[in-house]
Order: structure tokens, then C-alpha cells, then sequence
């Protein structure tokens, strides 16, 4: 079977159009960092994760009822909050896993790998998905061994024997887990 010529060749991605230099990208930046109170740094990581699309993010966020989407999940990283509903509804994200480490990185960036937002992330995620508070707890565990999984290497495993010394028990919230030993930001 021979596949004809590509369809979407040249194309270009969402967030993309109208933005042909680095010109349209610093305006973009400059007019984003008038809208939301955004800091220089969250302006210019908009832009240039989601573009154009950036403005409909920020439009969204001014309608959150929790009045935070445009306010950084961090302090010292760029991510603001409606990004996690972003991703569930436009980007198809549907873990706390995806969400922190894939699509927004912060895994990567954060010095405690996202741990410490790692509740409010879920509770936002799980509302624009429709989780139960059960799936909700069991994300939780799954992201808190994914971070444990990751820090074997320097703490000779003591971030996953407290881990599953301690697993989310259905219903159970994160702090009660905390409490009990499970892993926290603090480990």
C-alpha cells in the first residue's frame, strides 16, 4: 500500500498562524504581558508553548471561578494554572502524570517535581475530567511513585519504601497519605 502525498506538509501547528519572525513572537509576548497581571516570564512561555492560542488560555482563565488560572502555579516557574484545564481540553491530557510531566514539564523544572501542587493539580484535572474522588486519590498515588521512581537513584530507595508503606487507600485524601507517611513534598 503506497501512501499519497502528505496532507498537513506545510501546515502550520495550532497557536502558529500569524506568527511568521521573531518580531511577531515579542509582540505576542508584549501584548500578553499586558493582560492578567502575567509576569515577564509567563508571558514569554505562553507564547511560545501555545502561540497565538495563548490569548484563548488567558481568556479562559479570566472566566476561572477560582479566580488563579492566570497566576503561576510556582513562584519561581512560568506555568499558570489554566494550563492543566488546557491540557485536559484541548490537548487531550488524561493523567496527573501527563499534565505534570509531559505537558507542562514541571516534574522536570520544579525542585520538588511538582509534589507540592501536585493536590491542586489533581482537583483541577479531575474537575475538567469528571473524577471521582477515588480516581482522583489513585492519581495522586500514581504520580507520587512516578516521582519516587525517579529519585531511587539518590536516596537508595527510601522515597519508594515510603511510598508503599504508606499507599492511598480509595477515598482517602493526599494529605491523610501525607500523614501517614506516604510521600510528600517535603521528601
Amino acid at each position: 500500500m503506497r501512501l499519497g502525498p502528505s496532507r498537513t506538509k506545510g501546515q502550520p501547528f495550532p497557536g502558529a498562524v500569524g506568527l511568521d519572525d521573531e518580531h511577531d513572537l515579542e509582540a505576542l509576548e508584549n501584548a500578553l504581558r499586558g493582560r492578567a497581571g502575567l509576569t515577564r516570564e509567563s508571558a514569554i512561555h505562553l507564547a511560545e508553548t501555545y502561540g497565538s492560542r495563548a490569548v484563548d488560555l488567558l481568556e479562559r482563565a479570566a472566566r476561572d471561578p477560582a479566580e488563579d488560572g492566570a497566576r503561576p502555579m510556582i513562584a519561581d516557574l512560568p506555568h499558570v494554572w489554566e494550563e492543566i484545564t488546557w491540557a485536559a481540553d484541548e490537548e487531550m491530557a488524561m493523567t496527573l502524570e501527563d499534565v505534570l510531566v509531559r505537558r507542562t514539564g514541571v516534574f522536570h523544572r520544579a525542585l520538588d517535581q511538582g509534589l507540592g501542587i501536585a493536590e491542586k493539580v489533581a482537583h483541577r484535572l479531575g474537575a475538567a475530567l469528571g473524577w471521582s474522588d477515588a480516581h482522583r486519590d489513585e492519581e495522586l498515588a500514581r504520580y507520587r511513585a512516578h516521582v519516587a521512581a525517579s529519585r531511587v537513584w539518590r536516596d537508595g530507595g527510601a522515597s519508594a519504601a515510603a511510598l508503599s508503606a504508606a499507599p492511598v487507600q480509595p477515598g482517602a485524601t493526599a494529605a491523610a497519605a501525607a500523614a501517614a507517611g506516604g510521600v510528600t513534598a517535603a521528601t
